[in-house]
């Protein structure tokens, strides 16, 4: 299972949220943060994420007329996306936009200046998924072929990755604490297995667990750990 969670931000909780805000000619009723009049700007920091996790997407949900700009910045200033005349709903894939600081789960900030107090941003939604690691297919018939073992690798880094029985006995090991190069898509980082344990005896039926440790060159990143459970069936 991959788990997930979100920032959910709305004129109803934004100043108890935890967030530093920082605010001009803001105005928030129950219809969504708006203008006072002319220009006005929400600018909110400190968004976080514990080790493990990456940043997915940032929907803003907008209704009314007039226009929203955005840009969202690394909490070092750098600025890693920018779209400005929004004026409708939208959701920004922030693994493909930014895939290295959102693969990397850095602190970001989002800045958004409204250009008229009759366009309105019902809600906000920051959200962050488990670093992930799955496989496929499921459940796992071997004598249809291997599996194949997705993972993600947002940085260079020792990769760790074997399968156990439901007792914790090791059974394969699939990737022994090797280097790898970064890859950003996690569809480029796939590793086989044919079913078959450290000796090249087929397994039996069961549930096994696939275990990657993800140790990074950089020491400033969040190493991670994920665990893939899964059937067998002979």
């Amino acid at each position: 299972m991959i788990f997930a969670g979100s920032y959910v931000i709305t004129p109803s909780n934004y100043l108890t949220s935890g967030l530093s805000l920082d605010t001009t000619n803001l105005d928030a009723p129950v219809t969504g943060f708006t203008s006072l009049g002319g220009t006005a700007n929400l600018n909110l920091s400190g968004f976080t994420i514990r080790k493990g996790f990456k940043w997915d997407t940032l929907t803003l949900e907008i209704s009314g007329t007039g226009s929203v700009d955005v840009v969202i910045k690394e909490s070092t200033g750098k600025q890693i996306y920018s779209q400005t005349g929004m004026n409708s709903t939208q959701t920004i894939a922030l693994v493909d936009e930014a895939p290295e600081t959102a693969n990397n789960g850095r602190p970001l900030i989002v800045e958004l200046t409204f250009n008229s107090n009759t366009i309105f941003l019902e809600e906000l939604v920051l959200s962050y998924v488990e670093m992930g690691l799955y496989g496929y297919p499921i459940p796992y018939i071997p004598s249809q072929g291997e599996m194949k073992i997705v993972y993600d690798l947002p940085a260079d880094g020792k990769v760790d990755l074997k399968i156990y029985d439901n007792r914790g006995n090791l059974v394969k090991k699939v990737i022994d604490n090797e280097d790898k190069s970064v890859k950003f898509s996690p569809k480029s980082n796939i590793e086989k297995w044919d079913g078959k344990n450290e000796r090249g005896n087929k397994v039996s039926s069961g549930v096994y667990n696939a275990v990657i440790k993800v140790e990074f060159s950089d020491s400033s990143l969040q190493n991670y750990t994920s665990v893939f459970r899964f059937v067998v069936l002979r």
